[in-house]
């Protein structure tokens, strides 16, 4: 089975990434949960990363995402500096977005 290759642009170069169509929905899904574009939340995980396989960054990004989701976590400050949010120390409140179905 092919991974299908998604164009994105990165700065302001275009490139691809060779991402899983689950991923890619749920990329979409957190960036609009917060009002991001999916250009600004793969800068941002670009400009995060600690690979040098952005495909693999964003998967693990999306991942950590929905686990820290589905504990009631805060996310991880890695995470709330790509999708430019702040976590509150102060509050057990996580900073997650309400998932729609």
């Amino acid at each position: 089975m092919d991974i299908p290759r998604h164009s994105i642009v990165i700065g302001k170069q275009r490139t691809s990434l060779s991402l899983e169509q689950g991923f890619w929905d749920a990329l979409r899904e957190i960036a609009k949960g917060h009002g991001k574009s999916m250009t600004a939340v793969v800068n941002g995980i670009f400009a995060h990363r600690t690979r040098k396989n952005l495909s693999a960054e964003v998967r693990l990004f999306v991942l950590d995402y929905y686990r820290c989701q589905s504990r009631g976590q805060k996310l991880d400050s890695r995470t709330a500096q790509i999708l430019g949010i702040e976590n509150d120390p102060s509050s057990d409140r996580p900073v997650l977005m309400t998932l729609r179905h």
